[in-house]
């Protein structure tokens, strides 16, 4: 028979719970992530990463060495063990009271790496540029790179046209994904088959 859904985690009315995403397929094992605010703080940084050990039942809380700590789009490497996310994002809402990102304004954001074996956090060269917004990572099936979506800041997202590319994980250069015409499009949400042979992405 079909298992009761019961609630994970309840915040009410004193955090706001918002990007997240499973290390793992399972619901018993592996991490999950998590993006919370905390809508009572009344100065400082009231942003944090929170992490589950779904193994364990233990968790832990992570502020980042970052500027801003507001983050999206987290993507687990194919080990479970790392977490890439769009970091440093300063977000402008276009709609009082709305922080979705197809509503806002982003002068930039750059790609993070947390590794929890050790809980160390980088920004990974190549894909942390300032004045550019870079966000949406996916991890290649071999774990060794990041597929990726750059765009010009500070221009309202509908107008704004996301590139992709590829950067090593590492660091280093990143380049354009090979074979995508100079068409001015959009392309957003890149997503790999399980196969790792096709690249899949929404054109806008």
């Amino acid at each position: 028979g079909q298992t009761e859904p019961r609630p994970f985690l309840s915040s009410r009315e004193r955090y706001c719970i918002n990007c997240h995403s499973f290390a793992s397929g399972a619901a018993d094992r592996g991490m999950f992530a998590m993006q919370i605010r905390n809508m009572e703080a009344e100065s400082g940084s009231s942003a944090f990463l929170a992490f589950c050990d779904l193994s364990t039942g233990t968790g832990r809380s992570t502020t980042l060495p970052f500027a801003v700590q507001m983050t999206t789009f987290m993507s687990w490497s194919p080990d479970g063990t790392r977490l890439a996310f769009a970091a440093n994002q300063d977000l402008s809402s276009a709609v009082p009271g709305i922080h979705e990102t197809q509503n806002t304004t982003q002068s930039e954001a750059d790609i993070a790496v947390l590794d929890t074996r050790t809980w160390s956090v980088r920004l990974v060269e190549g894909a942390s540029v300032p004045g550019l917004v870079e966000t949406f990572p996916r991890w290649t099936p071999n774990g060794k790179e990041l597929v990726y979506c750059e765009a010009p800041g500070r221009r309202p997202e509908p107008l704004t046209p996301f590139a992709l590319r590829i950067v090593p994980v590492e660091g280093g250069a990143s380049a354009p994904i090979p074979n995508i015409p100079d068409d001015n499009a959009s392309r957003v949400y890149p997503r790999f088959s399980p196969d790792g042979r096709w690249l899949a992405f929404v054109r806008t």
